[in-house]
């Protein structure tokens, strides 16, 4: 059994500031089917939680910084019109460049593509 606690000092209200007038936060406070203050800030600490644990098991498997490359390329792969099969493809022969940004990703989608 794994428990997690966290402790942060913020200040969490339900009522004016943003959420009377920001439009994306009613509309997430909504989604949250209209949370109290208080289960807002279990909610916000939850999220922090589940953050946590995730890096830590980054560091304990692959690494944060493959892990966050590999989705930096999935985005750029998407971006570029990749469908899901191509994906692994485009991260094998990324492998091999020296750059890696939109336009080698788009060249090798056509190379793989014309295959």
């Amino acid at each position: 059994e794994l428990i997690g606690t966290v402790s942060i000092p913020m200040t969490i209200g339900t009522v004016g500031g943003s959420i009377a007038i920001h439009p994306a936060a009613q509309f997430s406070h909504e989604l949250l089917m209209n949370p109290s203050a208080k289960e807002l800030a279990a909610i916000i600490a939850s999220i922090g939680l589940s953050q946590n644990f995730a890096a830590l098991k980054a560091l304990v498997t692959d690494g944060i910084q493959k892990g966050h490359m590999n989705l930096q390329v999935k985005s750029l792969a998407l971006t570029a019109g990749a469908t899901e099969e191509e994906i692994p493809q485009i991260i094998q022969l990324l492998k091999e460049q020296k750059h890696i940004n939109l336009e080698t990703v788009q060249n090798i989608l056509n190379k793989i593509r014309k295959r």
